[in-house]
């Protein structure tokens, strides 16, 4: 934590995904590109989908899947919980 400045202002930094939630169909084929902004990495889980990632500062990682199971799937950033925490909806057919 750093100490206000000389004017006695305080700064807090908080890490979040944006979007925070993707919204898919099932049967969909997704692509979805991250995109490195601030810190120098991110451990990244999205759960229930055997993805797992390090995004890098300044380098765009890319993660496909077929949306075949419908779910809310969380997206994790392992170093910045509890706020970098988002969800993929999968959609059942109708």
């Amino acid at each position: 934590m750093k100490q206000p400045d000389q004017t006695g202002r305080w700064e807090v930094s908080t890490y979040v995904w944006m979007p925070a939630q993707i919204v898919v169909n099932q049967g969909d084929e997704v692509t979805l590109e991250f995109v490195g902004i601030n810190s120098a990495s991110h451990p990244t889980e999205i759960k229930g989908l055997d993805k797992t990632f390090t995004l890098q500062r300044g380098h765009v990682t890319r993660i496909e899947f077929k949306a075949d199971r419908p779910g809310v799937y969380p997206v994790i950033c392992h170093t910045h919980m509890p706020s970098m925490r988002g969800e993929i909806v999968i959609l059942p057919k109708t």
